[in-house]
């Protein structure tokens, strides 16, 4: 908002002082929504940005190409339109070059024929849209390895309003050729989210088929067409069903220390106190390696007991190798594995002896 002001100052189709007096107003609204969290910040964590992540650095060229596919797909709500448009470099061309030249000069004589507040409306909905959308791509390229569909959600309804300015602003309906254009859109969206809910359908169904023994939910995901629309909640549901698991936590001495990487699964269910562990990645090195002894100088005194369970990224990754035998390989010394389950890994602690 603050970039549309200077731009519309720096085109000169507002005054200075109506764009010094807009800033203030607008920053004093943003303020007091961020004030609270930077005093809370600097009180807690002793600065105003806590946020950090290590950098991964990803080729941008396949990030724009994974955002674009993230897009094109809430847009479109089919994943095959948006792979085909995305990753296919010829196709791409030929339908993006001539529909980015059509909008260009369609908003181009909409600027022409606009007036004041028409301009400020236009700068104002594409440059939220551009500055968003690189937000998402260099976050995606530094640090998070590719664009999801959640990412750009914020950002593709903006299409919808780029697209009903160049098609005439306000005055869209008052044309033959508009009121065609908006009937025509909203025909695709209605048949395309069908489409997307037939699909989704489909697909959970396929999910329910796979997971409905429960008995190995790494092995039973590699049936299923595409992994990347398992659900977190779809294997929890699994997972608190797990009579066997949950009994045997609930019959842990009281006073075990009990940790586990889907703590809030077993506390829900159990109703029992249980520690969380954060597992980043699919061979998780870091948290065992690091966490884990921390967490044990706990346990020394008491019974130690650790459950990882099968997760999300666990059951997506299953086709590098054995998710147990994995995470077993990365515990530091002294834990040991106590019982071994398709879902879950039961895992003490035996301190080392003094030498």
């Amino acid at each position: 908002m603050a970039a549309a002001f200077v731009l519309a100052l720096l085109l000169r189709i507002m005054a200075i002082d109506r764009v010094a007096r807009s800033i203030a107003f607008w920053g004093a609204g943003v303020f007091v929504v961020l004030a609270p969290m930077w005093i809370r910040n600097i009180a807690v964590f002793g600065k105003l940005d806590t946020y950090a992540l290590p950098v991964t650095k990803v080729d941008v060229t396949n990030v724009l190409r994974s955002y674009l596919e993230s897009l094109l797909y809430d847009l479109s709500g089919s994943k095959a339109v948006a792979l085909n448009l995305a990753w296919n470099s010829k196709l791409l061309a030929a339908v993006g070059i001539p529909a980015v030249l059509v909008a260009v000069l369609a908003l181009y004589r909409q600027w022409k024929k606009s007036d004041v507040p028409g301009r400020f409306g236009m700068m104002v909905l594409l440059l939220y849209f551009l500055a968003g959308s690189g937000m998402v791509v260099i976050a995606g390229s530094l640090w998070l390895q590719g664009v999801s569909t959640r990412l750009v959600i914020p950002y593709s309804f903006v299409v919808f309003g780029i697209l009903a300015v160049a098609l005439g602003g306000d005055r869209i309906l008052d044309t033959r050729s508009g009121r065609i254009a908006i009937a025509a859109s909203v025909a695709l969206l209605v048949l395309a989210r069908a489409g997307f809910f037939f699909e989704t359908y489909q697909l959970e169904r396929a999910i329910g088929v796979a997971f409905g023994s429960g008995e190995n939910l790494a092995a039973s995901a590699q049936s299923l067409p595409d992994r990347s629309a398992i659900l977190t909640k779809q294997i929890d549901r699994v997972l608190a069903s797990d009579n066997d698991l949950m009994t045997q936590v609930r019959d842990l001495p009281q006073r075990a220390l009990v940790v586990s990487n889907r703590a809030h699964i077993l506390r829900i269910e159990t109703g029992r106190s249980v520690r969380a562990i954060e597992l980043s990645d699919f061979s998780s090195e870091e948290p065992l390696r690091f966490a884990l002894p921390q967490i044990a100088k706990a346990a020394r005194s008491r019974p130690f007991y650790l459950y990882l369970l099968v997760d999300n990224r666990m059951v997506r990754r299953a086709l590098e190798g054995d998710w147990q035998s994995r995470l077993i390989a990365e515990l530091p010394a002294g834990f040991v594995v106590k019982e071994r389950h398709p879902n879950w890994l039961v895992i003490t602690f035996n301190p080392p002896s003094a030498a």
